[in-house]
C-alpha cells in the first residue's frame, strides 16, 4: 500500500512539470528531446542551472533524511539518515564553493523545479504516515530517488555542464548517490 502510494505520488509530482503536460513534454524534461533541448527553457542546461537542479537535490535529500531521523524507528533507517545528511550537507557547500569560484549563479531550470516538486510529494507523504510505516516508505523513497538522480546525472547533467570543474564535481556526486543507492538497498532488505 506504502509503496503503491508512493509510486502514485512520485508520477502525479513529475505529472505537475511543466504546467501538467503530457508525457512526452515530462520525458523531454528528463531526458531531452534529441536535440539538445529539453528543460523547456532555451535548451541545454547551462551550468548554472545543472548547479541549480543538484542543490535542489541536495536540500531534499537534508530535509527528508532530518524527518527520517526525527521519525525513524529502525537503527539502520536513522543511521542511513544521518550518512545523508553529512554527505548532502557536504556535496551541497561544495556546490557553493565551486559556484563561487567559478562566478556563477546558482539557477532555477524546469528540472530543478521537477526535482522540488517530487521532493514535495515525498515530503507530503512521509509526514502523513503512520509511525509503523515511515521505516519502509523513507527506504523506498530513497531507492527510486537515488535511481532517478543517477539516471538525471547521465543524461542530462554531465552531458549538459560545460566547465570541467562542475563535470568533475558532478562525477564524484555521482559516485556518492551510487553508494546512498547501494545502502538503500541494503537498509531495505534488513528491515523488510
Amino acid at each position: 500500500m506504502v509503496k503503491r502510494s508512493l509510486i502514485y505520488l512520485l508520477s502525479a509530482a513529475l505529472c505537475a512539470l511543466p504546467a501538467c503536460g503530457d508525457d512526452e513534454e515530462i520525458q523531454e524534461v528528463i531526458e531531452g528531446d534529441g536535440n539538445g533541448n529539453g528543460n523547456g527553457d532555451d535548451g541545454d542546461l547551462t551550468d548554472s542551472e545543472v548547479l541549480g537542479a543538484v542543490s535542489v537535490a541536495n536540500r531534499a535529500e537534508i530535509r527528508q533524511a532530518e524527518l527520517a531521523v526525527e521519525r525513524g524507528n529502525a537503527e539502520a533507517v536513522t543511521t542511513y539518515a544521518e550518512m545523508m545528511i553529512e554527505d548532502h550537507t557536504t556535496a551541497e557547500q561544495r556546490l557553493r564553493a565551486l559556484a563561487t569560484e567559478q562566478g556563477l549563479p546558482v539557477e532555477d531550470s524546469s528540472v530543478s523545479r521537477m526535482l522540488e516538486a517530487q521532493s514535495d510529494g515525498i515530503e507530503i507523504l512521509l509526514e502523513s504516515l503512520p509511525d509503523a510505516e515511515f521505516d519502509s516508505a523513507y527506504i523506498d523513497a530513497q531507492v527510486e530517488v537515488h535511481e532517478g538522480l543517477l539516471d538525471l546525472i547521465d543524461t542530462r547533467l554531465i552531458p549538459e555542464a560545460s566547465e570541467p570543474l562542475i563535470v568533475d564535481y558532478l562525477e564524484e556526486l555521482r559516485d556518492t548517490i551510487e553508494e546512498h543507492l547501494e545502502t538503500a538497498l541494503d537498509v531495505r532488505d534488513a528491515i523488510d
